[in-house]
């Protein structure tokens, strides 16, 4: 998933660069940044749905072993973990899962729709 995030964020940076070179393609260069932002919006939020089962899978299995065993630390400590990448601003802030680039493309799509329904 962070792959397909990051081929689709990709989209996001280079569309400005394109719009220069080929403005006679304006409209479907916007076209599918658009639908590249709004896919990966959707990808992350399934990623995050992920991270919470792996979360709650983790501490569930190391809820199985003894109090006092290695396996029980390590698993909730694993737990820690997940949750501390969900609860981290702005999410997954310092890893690969981060995205900046799309961040970015995501603010700026939506100044852009709530322009348009202002205009209407």
């Amino acid at each position: 998933m962070n792959r397909q995030i990051s081929i689709l964020e990709n989209t996001a940076v280079i569309a400005p660069k394109l719009l220069k070179e080929y403005p006679a393609f304006r409209k479907q260069i916007v076209r599918t940044t658009n639908t590249s932002v709004t896919v990966a919006l959707n990808t992350k939020k399934r990623l995050k749905k992920l991270i919470q089962l792996m979360a709650t899978a983790s501490k569930l299995e190391a809820k199985s072993f003894h109090r006092d065993s290695k396996m029980r630390r390590f698993g909730m400590g694993r737990s820690e973990f997940y949750v501390s990448l969900l609860k981290s601003a702005p999410r997954f802030g310092g890893t690969d899962l981060e995205h900046p680039f799309l961040n970015k493309a995501l603010k700026r799509l939506s100044r852009n729709k709530h322009a348009r329904k202002r205009t209407k």
